[in-house]
């Protein structure tokens, strides 16, 4: 039943990506995580490193936005 819906996403992520190749073409990066998933938490605790690389993403995005539109 699980390899089904990852069969699923991945054909959903295929179709995804022939049609809007353009816009979506970040849908090749999402195929992975999803093929390699086994249904389980994974072993670390992630939660605080995400709460120190969003803001910082943003903040290097808007800098480096801000450089090059001026």
């Amino acid at each position: 039943k699980l390899k089904m819906l990852y069969l699923t996403l991945i054909l959903f992520s295929l179709i995804t990506l022939v049609i809007y190749f353009n816009s979506y073409w970040t849908v090749l990066f999402a195929i992975v995580p999803i093929a390699l998933y086994n249904g389980e938490r994974g072993k670390m605790n992630m939660k605080y490193v995400y709460y120190i690389t969003f803001p910082l993403q943003h903040m290097i995005l808007y800098l480096t936005a801000m450089l090059t539109l001026t």
